[in-house]
């Protein structure tokens, strides 16, 4: 059995455009750029649109800023890549579809398969988004039973 060593090398989304491989010839393929809006769920840093029933001073974190995540965005959309961004509560969610919408009407129809990670608190307004967006909602099952009452 022979042994590949595989050296990936940093990727810069900024950098050549369309060049998306890395590490040794083509068998080490990027194509996602991954960026969090918020934290977890149990230590309240999902960010919701409503503070927490049992912590009503908060509604959670906002770890990455939407303006930070809506330049991944252009640059993602600029370079070919998928964006994935973990969203877990309702504001978190719903911030990211705002910032999917402007990206994919500023560069047209395509097919993006752009994810939110989790999708696991969602206004009821925003579900149907996911489907006329084309968002996939990367769900984990377990998150119902972990995270539930």
């Amino acid at each position: 059995m022979s042994k590949r060593n595989i050296h990936p090398r940093k990727v810069c989304v900024g950098g050549s455009r369309g060049n998306r491989v890395v590490g040794h010839g083509d068998r080490l393929t990027v194509r996602a750029i991954k960026k969090s809006i918020d934290g977890a769920l149990g230590s309240h840093g999902a960010w919701l649109l409503e503070p927490y029933d049992d912590l009503p001073t908060s509604t959670g974190l906002n770890t990455t800023s939407p303006e930070d995540i809506r330049e991944t965005a252009r640059l993602a959309m600029e370079n070919g890549y998928q964006l994935n961004v973990h969203a877990i509560g309702d504001r978190a969610n719903r911030e990211t579809l705002d910032i999917f919408e402007e990206a994919y009407s500023a560069q047209g129809d395509g097919d993006y398969r752009w994810r939110v990670e989790h999708a696991q608190h969602l206004h009821p307004d925003d579900i149907p988004r996911f489907g006329a967006l084309g968002v996939i909602a990367s769900m984990q099952g377990v998150h119902a039973t972990s995270d539930g009452p």
